[in-house]
């Protein structure tokens, strides 16, 4: 029975391990997918859940993209309204919206924490990549 309760905490130790690994590659996958994802549009809807940010996008052949995430800069989510144009450049952590009158802002697009930045999973030629995408993480 000793034996027993030894290998159960050893198995225990290294499922929470495996599951705290797996979490962040599943969290990196995501991030790496959103990063890559390139459209340009005119946002049509937005709205909220409890963790995540929704919009939709009409693209020019008249489909309508729908983007979610909770991990959206500040930046982002302040400056995204309705009939606001938007483009997503492919492999940037970075938009460009344009309003009615023709300016255009570049701002941030995901947050990127420190843990995830410096995951294995994480592309190398990003780590060094939108610093400034992970400012807000104080815990580096």
């Amino acid at each position: 029975m000793k034996n027993f309760s030894k290998y159960f905490v050893l198995i225990m130790i290294l499922f929470f391990i495996w599951s705290y690994y797996m979490g962040f590659k599943s969290t990196n996958k995501w991030l790496i997918k959103s990063i890559k994802d390139n459209y340009e549009g005119i946002i049509v809807d937005t709205f909220s859940t409890n963790r995540t940010f929704i919009f939709k996008v009409l693209n020019k052949q008249g489909d309508t993209i729908t983007i979610s995430s909770s991990t959206l800069t500040d930046e982002f989510y302040n400056n995204i309204h309705l009939n606001i144009r938007i483009n997503k450049p492919k492999n940037e952590n970075y938009v460009f919206l344009s309003d009615s009158t023709g300016n255009i802002k570049k701002v941030f697009y995901e947050k990127i924490s420190w843990k995830n930045r410096e995951h294995s999973s994480f592309p190398k030629e990003w780590k060094n990549k939108w610093l400034e995408s992970s400012e807000w993480d104080t815990k580096r």
